[in-house]
């Protein structure tokens, strides 16, 4: 007789955001563990028991989901090697699909053109899409054309008008640049006449945008002296990155940190090792990825915002085999959870 394989302790505490430890007191029914983290753990468990029973083999006669598989997209808008990132994270959750209940699919489109083709022609077959994207018009358009036509869109890592998807998943993104401009406050506050700056890719991404704000707003809160210089724009592109930074870095060659709340970072840390100073500046960044690990572990990077792929793609594919086909309200979810990075606290 086979045994129903159950989670296990790894994969209940990485959904709970809780210690193994924690996890195993709660299972053995130990004492020690706060109700809220209790419900947390309890909760994670029912989830991913309820996902183990779909995965199960269901007897013959029965209707399975396996005979007709829930297919989902995702389109990426954003700069390489994120993009890279987010598509391995895809193909990761379609090789763990045991039963091949889900048919995942991951898609790049760099340019607003591309999304727009790609929305319009590629998600006729698509049972629910999950999408990276600026927050323009004419993609704006066609994510409402295609609720409207019964399908559910989620806006995943940055958000979009909340009439126009049926959820966001991703982090607080205001959050993320408040603990960005704490960390930058708090080492530069015994500088006099600090400047610092701030690279974006486009501010139509919402989350570039929050970023920034959470940043200026605690610097202008509890960092009153420290001056933000004009925003490089740097198009999530090394080369658009490296000449916007090197022809800021000429006219204020001082700056004591930059917050990049974007991509390429390839390109900025290259104009920032052109610096002929003692001190470099205070380097924060956002996302793990073939860029940015070797430049953290290289300590060109100082601080690194990350926020776990693997994890959002699971949940964004839940949400969309859980919600019904007929639902057109817009869900706000529980937020996934960022972590800071430094030369030595990661893998």
């Amino acid at each position: 007789m086979r045994t129903r394989a159950r989670p296990s302790i790894d994969e209940i505490a990485k959904l709970s955001c809780s210690s193994k430890a924690t996890v195993d007191r709660v299972l053995h029914g130990r004492a020690g563990v706060h109700p809220r983290t209790r419900d947390k753990v309890n909760k994670a468990l029912a989830r991913l028991e309820a996902e183990y029973e779909d995965m199960a083999p269901k007897p013959l006669g029965r209707s399975s989901a396996s005979q007709n598989p829930q297919r989902f997209g995702f389109i990426i808008q954003a700069g390489q090697a994120f993009t890279e990132s987010f598509l391995a994270a895809i193909e990761k959750q379609q090789n763990s699909d045991r039963q091949r209940l889900l048919q995942i699919e991951g898609l790049g489109a760099a340019s607003d053109e591309s999304v727009v083709e790609a929305i319009k022609g590629w998600t006729a077959g698509l049972d629910g899409l999950a999408i990276v994207c600026k927050n323009i018009p004419p993609i704006l358009d066609e994510v409402k054309r295609l609720r409207q036509a019964g399908k559910h869109v989620m806006a995943l890592v940055s958000d979009l008008e909340s009439s126009v998807r049926s959820a966001y998943l991703g982090i607080d993104n205001r959050a993320a640049g408040n603990v960005a401009a704490y960390l930058m406050g708090r080492h530069l506050e015994e500088r006099s006449a600090t400047q610092v700056a701030v690279v974006v890719g486009s501010f139509s991404y919402r989350c570039h945008e929050d970023r920034e704000i959470g940043f200026r707003s605690i610097l202008r809160q509890q960092f009153g002296a420290m001056q933000v210089l004009e925003v490089i724009k740097g198009k999530d592109s090394d080369e658009a990155t490296y000449d916007a930074a090197r022809k800021l870095l000429q006219v204020k060659p001082n700056i004591a940190g930059v917050y990049n709340v974007a991509g390429g970072d390839r390109g900025l840390a290259e104009a920032l090792a052109g610096l002929q100073r003692a001190h470099r500046p205070v380097y924060i960044t956002h996302e793990l990825n073939r860029v940015t690990e070797p430049l953290l572990r290289a300590q060109q990077i100082d601080y690194l915002i990350a926020q776990d792929l693997d994890e959002m793609v699971r949940r964004a594919t839940q949400f969309m085999r859980e919600i019904p086909s007929d639902d057109r309200q817009s869900h706000e979810l529980e937020g996934i959870p960022f972590h800071l990075l430094t030369p030595f606290n990661f893998g």
